[in-house]
């Protein structure tokens, strides 16, 4: 499967890379994260745009409807 890059911007710069290329599900740590993307992890119910499917291991798991 493809990867991407966490892209800086935050959750619009996200969402657009998503639809751009087709992306369905993102998955990331806390560490590592880029600044603008801390609130989703810290938050990851609070975002309309996301669907979080839950976590492993501090990892979270979101589908971008």
């Amino acid at each position: 499967r493809t990867a991407y890059a966490q892209p800086a911007g935050g959750v619009d710069a996200l969402v657009q890379l998503a639809e751009r290329y087709d992306i369905e599900y993102f998955v990331f740590q806390k560490q590592g994260a880029v600044e603008e993307l801390r609130g989703l992890y810290d938050n990851p119910q609070g975002y309309e745009q996301f669907q979080y499917m839950g976590s492993v291991n501090e990892i979270r798991i979101f589908r971008i409807p």
